[in-house]
């Protein structure tokens, strides 16, 4: 379950199960939602990461090149001169603060200069990375750090082919028998949270 963050302060929240699952959803990408989700007690903190110029660029929004504008569904902005990094998420959050990061774009050097990040931050971090580029997820450590998981838009993707034609075998960190939640490269207690949230009756 997504607690969106409007207008600096947390949307008012559903009366949530004990097993509910957090997701903090783009908090990730301003400090100060970063700040609300980890005082919100959210089990995961998502950001969208980019990378521009060499930098690891948290934001939603996408580039319009040449031009210095950014765009997403319905508007057009100029950029700024500066967005916020993924050094600076792993610089402010807490340590216990569990990291989903949704890689975007195609350029294949991200998986290399994410790895690179967070060696540098040094303390171990619980990691996940999702990304629907899914080559983008091959260039990553089999180690199991950080986690993958795919991504998928919809189910027109997966039902295409090109889940079978990317893949050889079962996606990482996958339910071999074709799990029915892209989210199963979690840990195994937010799975379970999870499934809790999908087997609750609607009140």
């Amino acid at each position: 379950m997504t607690a969106p963050i409007r207008g600096g302060a947390p949307a008012r929240a559903p009366r949530l199960a004990a097993e509910t699952l957090l997701l903090a959803h783009r908090a990730g990408n301003d400090l100060e939602r970063l700040r609300l989700a980890e005082s919100a007690g959210a089990d995961v903190v998502e950001a969208d990461v980019h990378l521009h110029r060499g930098r690891l660029e948290l934001r939603h929004v996408k580039r319009l090149r040449p031009l210095p504008v950014v765009w997403d569904r319905w508007y057009v902005e100029s950029a700024p001169g500066r967005y916020l990094q993924l050094e600076d998420v792993l610089a402010a959050s807490r340590p216990e603060t569990r990291l989903l990061l949704d890689l975007k774009g195609v350029d294949g050097r991200l998986p290399r200069r994410l790895v690179a990040t967070l060696a540098r931050a040094g303390a171990e971090r619980d990691v996940t990375v999702c990304s629907r580029t899914w080559r983008l997820l091959d260039r990553l450590p089999r180690n199991g750090s950080p986690r993958r998981v795919l991504s998928a838009g919809n189910e027109r993707v997966l039902g295409s082919g090109t889940f079978s034609a990317t893949r050889k075998g079962p996606p990482p960190n996958s339910d071999p028998q074709g799990a029915t939640s892209l989210m199963s490269g979690l840990a195994a207690d937010l799975a379970h949270k999870l499934a809790q949230v999908i087997k609750q009756p609607e009140a």
